[in-house]
């Protein structure tokens, strides 16, 4: 009987750089930006986190530069479309280049998810925020493939865009105009790996069962 190792140090510290690398590859593939007044193509600041009132207040002291955008996850679901009707056995070759041999690990079929993100672009001007909501656009037909180091086929879609109102300033005739786009990826978490080896011992296998009620 085989041994299993599990190849992967901590499940829990995975699936965190997991969801950081979706979305730093979302926003390298989705750059902000727009053309200003005097032709120059300036770039957006974009800050990972919920930042409303901070935003609102920064606006208010004056001490903001707009446009501006934050970006968050607001939820993770299961894709019950594309999810296995059973617990299935992977089992794949991978090259070890110290030992410059293929070995053998096994895993369970992987989760297939949908990542649920909120973009917030935040501007002073409705001309600034005209052209990099159609910039957003263009980047979707209609979605987006994220090239990550787990897939190449991984999709971000665009799912629902909307005005948010405007935060007034002191002067009634300042004011922050925000947008919020909502953006789907649908992916698959990656489950732990086994290397399969010859001792006869199984070490350790966790995986994740979820039981209808």
């Amino acid at each position: 009987m085989s041994q299993l190792i599990s190849v992967m140090e901590n499940d829990s510290s995975f699936k965190q750089d997991y969801y950081k690398e979706i979305l730093r590859t979302l926003l390298h593939q989705i750059p902000l930006n727009y053309i200003n007044d005097q032709d120059q193509r300036v770039s957006i600041k974009i800050h990972h986190g919920r930042q409303d009132r901070l935003v609102a207040k920064k606006f208010q002291e004056n001490n903001l530069v707009l446009p501006y955008a934050t970006v968050y996850q607001t939820g993770v679901e299961n894709d019950i479309d594309r999810l296995r009707s059973n617990q299935t056995i992977i089992s794949r070759s991978v090259w070890n280049e110290n030992k410059q041999r293929a070995q053998r690990v096994i895993s369970l079929a992987d989760v297939p998810v949908k990542l649920v993100y909120r973009l917030a672009v935040w501007a002073r001007h409705l001309g600034d925020m005209d052209q990099i909501a159609a910039s957003i656009r263009s980047k979707f037909h209609p979605d987006v493939s994220l090239q990550t180091p787990w897939s190449n086929l991984t999709k971000a879609y665009l799912t629902n865009e909307e005005d948010d109102g405007a935060v007034d300033a002191r002067d009634r005739e300042d004011r922050l105009i925000r947008k919020n786009f909502e953006i789907t990826i649908e992916t698959y978490i990656p489950q732990p790996e086994y290397l399969v080896t010859n001792t006869g011992k199984i070490e350790k296998f966790i995986t994740d069962v979820d039981i209808d009620s």
